[in-house]
């Protein structure tokens, strides 16, 4: 099977030729622009011209492109393609220097064939290199991922069009990052920014969990696919407290039985609203920081993931062979290359410990950065660091790094505690369903 000739056009490929001799200032323009390399050239005679036609126009300029002008320019290298005679037959070839973006079209796709083609032979021997079936998924996905020629700007104009895409959505009131359910967050922060980690930080009971599950159902509200992955609860009780959220209700009442065939049917319903969100719910625990990424690469290439959403950082598979501080370093820098690699905003919950050095008498005092666990090297990928801070029944989105925008302090309120939806705490409080009343000792926080 490996013995037939790989997908190419010799004959598209010559026609491109000619088509840049015949107007070589556009042309070449055009295959600057379509990001042409030699490598996109099959058969050798083609590859060696246009390497040369890159390195004379590299030189010289396009404007002095000619038939004549390259023979020159290729000096010894021309009899390794037949001579002047193989440049006057590509002219004679190309009818039209107008055809040029058909040209342009087949010898990318026939690249793209023979490139998946080399991945698949990559992926093989991993295969069975590897005993790590997770590892070789990652990496084989990884692979067919980045035959993507446009996912790396190096154009100059690419790259303005991509700045002045982001100023014209800013200003049609597009987020460069991802909106939350909490409108002076988005005003101050952007949001999250799309292909960099942010670290969502809190300590014990500040119902970190519920913030996030509102987050990512207001996210598939507003039809932003992107992955769930709620590893402290698993997957079952997120999405049973998401719908409870929607419906108005008491997640636990309706755990333990206590909610009534009303209320159970009204859950029910809500559930519908829920299941049918763009959410991928991935929240088996023990993935590590590869298997992790095997998913995300999955999600981005068939769903179009924008986000990732992890609950909680302590619960990914750690190497124990590493010292604790290297680990945490290791999967939080990984965790920000996922991010990078395949354009989505990567927001994982971190549990705070507060330092030893800090007595119990500043218990009631505001988390600051040292708090943060392992923080040295999560603070150095973090773009942006979100302490949930809470004092008593008062809640904040404390934003103390923010590399892409102003850091903050929003209050937050809890709507009903029994049900664990957050607002802006000088939001208008709006009509709420009835809280249920629950004893001190039946809350599940």
């Amino acid at each position: 099977m490996h013995d037939r000739l790989p997908p190419f056009s010799e004959g598209d490929e010559q026609a491109l030729l000619g088509c840049i001799l015949l107007d070589p200032v556009r042309v070449m323009d055009l295959c600057q622009r379509e990001k042409i390399t030699p490598s996109h050239f099959y058969v050798p005679q083609t590859k060696c011209v246009y390497e040369h036609c890159l390195g004379f126009c590299a030189g010289k300029g396009a404007k002095y492109l000619n038939m004549l002008n390259l023979a020159t320019f290729m000096e010894g290298e021309i009899q390794r393609i037949g001579g002047s005679v193989y440049l006057e037959r590509l002219i004679d070839i190309t009818l039209t220097a107008s055809h040029a973006p058909y040209h342009v079209g087949i010898v990318k796709q026939k690249w793209m064939a023979r490139a998946v083609i080399e991945c698949g032979r990559q992926a093989e021997a991993l295969a069975y290199e590897s005993d790590n079936g997770w590892d070789v998924l990652a990496k084989a996905q990884a692979l067919f991922l980045d035959i993507d020629y446009t996912s790396t700007l190096t154009d100059a104009n690419e790259i303005w069009k991509h700045v002045e895409k982001q100023w014209d959505d800013a200003e049609s009131g597009i987020m460069p990052g991802i909106p939350s359910p909490w409108k002076k967050m988005d005003n101050t922060t952007g949001g999250p920014p799309i292909g960099l980690s942010t670290a969502l930080a809190a300590p014990r009971a500040s119902r970190k969990s519920y913030l996030l599950a509102q987050w990512a159902m207001y996210l598939g509200e507003q039809k932003i696919p992107g992955g769930y992955f709620p590893f402290e609860d698993g997957n079952v009780i997120t999405m049973a407290r998401m719908i409870s959220m929607h419906a108005g209700l008491s997640a636990y009442h309706l755990r333990i039985g206590r909610a009534g065939e009303e209320k159970i049917a009204k859950a029910k319903h809500a559930s519908k609203h829920v299941v049918g969100l763009p959410i991928g719910w991935h929240g088996r625990r023990g993935l590590d920081t590869d298997q992790l990424e095997a998913i995300v690469a999955s999600g981005v290439a068939r769903h179009k993931w924008k986000w990732v959403f992890g609950d909680a950082f302590k619960d990914l598979k750690r190497n124990y062979n590493r010292n604790g501080n290297e680990e945490d370093a290791r999967q939080s820098k990984h965790l920000a290359d996922i991010a990078e690699r395949y354009q989505v905003a990567v927001v994982f919950t971190h549990h705070v410990v507060k330092l030893a050095s800090r007595s119990q008498k500043e218990d009631d005092k505001p988390l600051i950065m040292d708090d943060l666990r392992g923080f040295g090297g999560i603070l150095d990928d973090a773009r942006q660091v979100i302490f949930v801070q809470r004092s008593g029944d008062r809640y904040a989105l404390d934003i103390q790094k923010n590399s892409h925008g102003k850091e903050g302090y929003i209050e937050l309120r809890l709507v009903d505690e029994n049900i664990g939806l957050f607002a802006e705490a000088d939001a208008e409080k709006k009509e709420q369903p009835e809280p249920v009343k629950e004893s001190q000792d039946s809350m599940p926080f």
